[in-house]
C-alpha cells in the first residue's frame, strides 16, 4: 500500500464528508501506530476541519467507522483517536444548521470550502447543500478546462458555488456569472465567495446583484436570477455568456418549462454563440427524458459526454449514474 496516496485520499473524502460506507476501509488492515498518527495528523485533525469544522455528526461516523474496524480486525487503537471520539461525543450538540465541506483541488490550489446545509432541503430549497452532480461536473471542468479558458461562464442555479468557484480557481475564465433563484442561497453564495477569493474588489453592487474583479484579471458576479421571470430582467451590460453550467437542476418537473424557457432566452440572446454543459444525477430516468424531450421539441441538441478515465479530484457518491449533457443550438 502507498500511505501517502492513500491518506491524501482519505483526507480529501472525510474533508467533503464523502460516504463513509463507500470509504475503502481495507487499506487500514495492517496499520502500524505511528501510520495512525499520521492519520490523526493530517486526517481527523486536519488544520482546515480545525479552522472551518466539519459537520460533527459526520465526524463521529467517520470516527466510530475506524474503531469498529480496527476492533475487529484485532487492531490496537490509538489513544488519541478514542480520545477525539469521545471528546466530540461529550461536546453538546450546539451546531448551526450550516456547517462546513472541503474540496482539495488540482496543483496545489487552495481547497474550495463552502458552508452549507446539513440537509438536502432547509429553508424551503434544496440549493443550500452541493448535490452528486456539481461534483462529477467540477471535476469535469477540472479535466477539460481549455473549454472554459477566456470563456464567459454563467452558472444557472449554482447553489453554494461549487461549479462556479472550480472554474475561477482552475481555469481561466474572463468572467463567471453565479446565478440562483432564492435569495437566501444568493446570500449563502455571497459569503462563500468572500470566503473563498480574498483577492476580491468590488466594483458593483445592488439589490440582489454584486460584481467583482479578482486581482488576476478575472470578474466574478453574483445575481439573483428566477427562471420564471428570465424575460423581465434587464439584463443588458451585465449578461453576456457564451458557456451555461449547470448541475442536479431537473429532478423536479415542474421546474423545466420555466428552466427551457431561461435555455431557450440566453441562446437567442446571445445569438446562439452558446453551449452548456448540464450535469444530472439520474434517479429517475423518465425525468431525464422528460427534459431532454422537452429541449428537443425546441430543436435543442443534447449529446451525452462520454466521462474518460479523468484524474480524479473530487469523490461522488457513483451509485446512482450521473450523466453530462452537452447541450447545443443552431441559429434559427
Amino acid at each position: 500500500m502507498d500511505l501517502e496516496k492513500y491518506i491524501d485520499k482519505l483526507k480529501a473524502q472525510f474533508l467533503s464528508c464523502f460516504n463513509i460506507n463507500l470509504i475503502n476501509w481495507e487499506n487500514l488492515k495492517d496499520i502500524t501506530w505511528d501510520q495512525q498518527e499520521l492519520i490523526l495528523k493530517n486526517v481527523i485533525e486536519n488544520e482546515l476541519n480545525k479552522k472551518f469544522p466539519i459537520r460533527r455528526s459526520y465526524q463521529l461516523s467517520f470516527l466510530k467507522k475506524i474503531i469498529e474496524y480496527f476492533e475487529l480486525n484485532n487492531i490496537e487503537i490509538h489513544d488519541r483517536i478514542y480520545e477525539r471520539f469521545c471528546a466530540l461525543n461529550s461536546t453538546p450538540n450546539k451546531e448551526e444548521n450550516l456547517a462546513y465541506k472541503h474540496y482539495l483541488l488540482a496543483q496545489n490550489d487552495a481547497p474550495i470550502s463552502l458552508k452549507e446545509s446539513k440537509s438536502f432541503v432547509a429553508e424551503g430549497t434544496t440549493g443550500l447543500c452541493s448535490w452528486q452532480a456539481s461534483l462529477l461536473l467540477s471535476n469535469w471542468i477540472i479535466n477539460n478546462s481549455e473549454k472554459m479558458n477566456n470563456k464567459t461562464i454563467l452558472e444557472l442555479g449554482a447553489g453554494t458555488g461549487l461549479c462556479s468557484f472550480t472554474a475561477l480557481k482552475c481555469c481561466n475564465p474572463s468572467e463567471v456569472m453565479i446565478t440562483d433563484g432564492s435569495v437566501k442561497v444568493l446570500n449563502l453564495l455571497e459569503t462563500n465567495l468572500i470566503n473563498n477569493f480574498s483577492n476580491l474588489i468590488e466594483i458593483k453592487s445592488e439589490s440582489n446583484y454584486s460584481k467583482y474583479s479578482l486581482k488576476d484579471g478575472k470578474f466574478v458576479s453574483t445575481f439573483l436570477l428566477q427562471w420564471e421571470n428570465i424575460e423581465k430582467l434587464n439584463l443588458d451590460n451585465i449578461f453576456y455568456p457564451n458557456v451555461i453550467l449547470a448541475a442536479d437542476v431537473i429532478y423536479d418537473s415542474s421546474t423545466f418549462t420555466s428552466l427551457c424557457n431561461t435555455i431557450d432566452y440566453i441562446f437567442k440572446y446571445m445569438k446562439y454563440e452558446v453551449i452548456m454543459y448540464l450535469a444530472a444525477t439520474i434517479r429517475n430516468s423518465e425525468t431525464v427524458d422528460e427534459f431532454l424531450k422537452i429541449l428537443g421539441e425546441r430543436d435543442f441538441t443534447a449529446e451525452k459526454i462520454a466521462i474518460e478515465s479523468d484524474k480524479q479530484y473530487f469523490y461522488w457518491d457513483n451509485t446512482t449514474p450521473i450523466a453530462i449533457y452537452c447541450i447545443t443550438k443552431g441559429m434559427q
